[in-house]
């Protein structure tokens, strides 16, 4: 008998490669903005302007590349995880509260707050108005936008 290898796709490990990278790439920019969040101007800036200027990560690299593959990954227990489409959701833990109707969730008070495609998201609700309704002073919350915004 000859002893066949099977052969490894090439393309598979390409891109599970570059998803590995895409993940490290936000997990250290969180880790970043968690580092230089500026705690002073929390005392001047109301909560909302504070967690804008200071605790929102926005990441567009562009479509296919695995944003909602890294929130399905990453978000833990009691984090918000907000999709614009029921398909973004497809996998996700069932602990986990997911919007997908902007107008329809208990503010449980999340630390974590996924946006996959806020542009879609936010189509029919203002930014401003949604973080009014999560905004905890009590929690070092941080709001991680993935995709399009304008």
């Amino acid at each position: 008998m000859v002893n066949k290898k099977k052969k490894k796709k090439k393309g598979f490990k390409m891109y599970t490669d570059k998803l590995n990278d895409f993940f490290n790439v936000v997990d250290q920019l969180i880790e970043l903005n968690k580092q230089n969040r500026n705690t002073t101007a929390k005392k001047y800036l109301d909560e909302i302007s504070y967690l804008k200027q200071y605790c929102t990560i926005i990441v567009d690299i562009g479509r296919n590349v695995g944003k909602t593959t890294y929130i399905r990954s990453r978000a833990k227990e009691n984090d918000l995880i907000i999709v614009s489409s029921m398909f973004s959701i497809i996998g996700t833990k069932s602990h986990q509260e997911i919007l997908y109707n902007q107008t329809s969730f208990r503010n449980n008070g999340y630390e974590t707050i996924y946006i996959d495609e806020p542009k879609r998201c936010f189509a029919e609700l203002n930014f401003d108005e949604f973080l009014q309704r999560i905004v905890n002073s009590k929690l070092e919350q941080t709001i991680i936008c993935l995709g399009t915004w304008n």
